[in-house]
């Protein structure tokens, strides 16, 4: 099959290629150097800011220890079996009720049902282990994080994965925080989206056609999340923190520091306006 978005930045570069994307999607031609939306701050710190703590925390194996000095290792998911060669991977590595990932780019995620193709899976893992990510994206922090797959207890109930919470982090000046908190549900199947500040009980902003309230019993853990998320930023200026709740216990999922590679535009634009003023360079 033809990748004609690839095929578009090979003609005409990846910078120019963005940057008519961004128009498109705001009717402003970007500017990196006077920022007035999140997308543009992003793009600014793809091209200018490569603190050595975004390969170590975008690195889904490096970042557990991370945490477990930060907040402690009972916000992690069980880690089932890593691997850095695809040969290593036997059936007895694969169980049921598993999710597989790559460590070192985003997309590349798999959920094991009770019957598979070990075959198929190393075929997958294989083109995942070959893929420098800094290639797809030009986020370089990936291309530096050693390749690895990692296969995880699956936090699905009946064959669904449980809402993702992206607390958006932007530490101030004073040293308080600031959040945006992006609720996404149905990620694989009608899929929806929700965006709340502060105040969790308040949706500011949805789009899609699955529910995007946060249900009442979320709410205390989703304060401790805003809670851990403020911990979890205070060696960065911005760092998107991604959680889960299975069995109402909180569990941390990833940390972003370029989402979207400068490319997410579901936040609309007065929403990006606010997490651009919120993001203090």
């Amino acid at each position: 099959m033809i990748n004609v978005r690839k095929i578009a930045k090979l003609i005409i570069g990846d910078n120019l290629y963005w940057k008519l994307k961004f128009f498109y999607a705001t009717k402003k031609w970007p500017n990196i150097y006077d920022p007035t939306f999140f997308n543009e701050k992003v793009r600014w710190r793809m091209l200018h800011d490569q603190n050595y703590l975004y390969v170590k925390c975008a690195d889904k194996y490096e970042v557990r220890n991370y945490i477990e000095k930060k907040i402690g290792s009972e916000y992690l998911v069980p880690l089932r079996y890593m691997f850095t060669n695809n040969d290593d991977i036997t059936d007895k590595c694969i169980l049921s009720n598993s999710v597989a990932k790559s460590n070192h780019g985003a997309g590349m995620i798999e959920f094991i049902p009770e019957t598979y193709s070990l075959s198929e899976l190393k075929n997958t893992f294989g083109k995942w282990l070959n893929l420098d990510y800094t290639s797809e994206s030009n986020e370089k922090h990936y291309s530096r994080i050693p390749r690895k797959i990692l296969i995880e207890e699956s936090l699905c109930k009946e064959g669904k994965p449980p809402v993702d919470y992206k607390f958006h982090t932007f530490k101030q000046a004073d040293g308080s925080f600031r959040f945006v908190l992006q609720l996404v549900n149905g990620r694989f199947h009608n899929e929806s989206r929700g965006y709340y500040l502060e105040d969790l009980n308040k949706c500011i902003w949805y789009h899609g056609e699955g529910f995007h309230s946060i249900p009442q019993e979320h709410i205390k853990p989703l304060k401790k999340a805003m809670e851990l998320s403020s911990i979890l930023c205070e060696d960065f200026n911005y760092v998107r923190v991604d959680w889960y709740i299975y069995d109402n216990k909180l569990y941390f999922g990833e940390l972003t520091f370029t989402p979207g590679a400068g490319s997410s535009y579901e936040f609309g634009n007065e929403l990006e306006k606010l997490m651009a003023k919120y993001w203090q360079l």
